[in-house]
C-alpha cells in the first residue's frame, strides 16, 4: 500500500468523526458575481517555486562523524508501510556551495536491529544521481547464515542463504521503487 493510499484510507475513515465537530457554515457562500477579480489580479502571477529557506543540518552517519553543513532540503521519499519490517527513506539536500547531498537511510522495526544512515556529498547533479542509481541495497542485509556452525546441515545453510537472497531483492525492489518516484517528481531529466 503507498504512501497515498494510506494517507487515504486514513482520511475516510477519520472524515466522518470530524463531522461532528466541525460547526456548519453561519452564512451562506458568496455567489461569483461578489467578487472583484480586478483584486486577484492586480499582482503578477510568479511562475518559479518558492525556495526552502537555508537551515543547519547535521546527518547521522553510520560508522562515521556526522555531516554538518548549511543548504536547503530538497525533497524526500520514503517506502514505510505498516506491514514492512523495515524501509528506505532517501532525501537530498543542496548545500549553499551548490553541492548536492545524499541521505539514504534504512529504518528496521525489529527491537535490537540498528538502523543505517549512508551519506555522500556531490559537486552536481550527475554523481549525485549516477551514485543513487548504483546504490547497492545487498550492503545493507545483514547475513546470519553461521555457515561455521557445524551442526547446522546444508540445506539449512542453503535456506538461509536464499532468505538472505530473498531480503537483499526485496530491499532492491523497494529502493529502485521509491527512487523512480523521487525522480520522477523531481523532474531530473536525463544528464547524459
Amino acid at each position: 500500500m503507498s504512501n497515498v493510499q494510506l494517507y487515504s484510507q486514513v482520511a475516510a475513515e477519520v472524515a466522518p468523526s470530524l463531522r461532528s465537530i466541525v460547526p456548519e457554515a453561519a452564512e451562506p457562500m458568496l455567489a461569483e458575481e461578489d467578487f472583484a477579480p480586478e483584486e486577484f489580479l492586480a499582482e503578477e502571477p510568479s511562475n518559479t517555486a518558492p525556495t526552502m529557506p537555508q537551515m543547519q543540518f547535521r546527518l547521522r552517519i553510520t560508522g562515521a562523524r556526522p555531516m554538518h553543513f548549511t543548504g536547503r532540503h530538497l525533497a524526500m521519499a520514503t517506502a514505510w508501510s505498516t506491514a514492512a519490517p523495515r524501509w528506505y527513506e532517501i532525501n537530498l539536500y543542496e548545500t549553499d556551495s551548490g553541492e548536492i547531498i545524499c541521505d539514504v537511510r534504512l529504518f528496521h522495526k525489529a527491537e535490537g536491529s540498528s538502523d543505517l544512515y549512508r551519506v555522500t556529498k556531490h559537486s552536481d547533479w550527475h554523481g549525485a544521481i549516477d551514485w543513487l542509481e548504483n546504490y547497492n541495497t545487498g550492503h545493507d542485509i545483514i547475513c546470519d547464515v553461521g555457515v561455521d556452525d557445524a551442526a547446522l546441515s546444508a540445506a539449512e545453510v542453503s535456506l538461509r542463504g536464499i532468505t538472505v537472497r530473498q531480503h537483499i531483492l526485496e530491499l532492491k525492489t523497494q529502493y529502485q521503487t521509491i527512487l523512480g518516484n523521487l525522480l520522477y517528481e523531481l523532474k531530473v531529466q536525463d544528464l547524459d
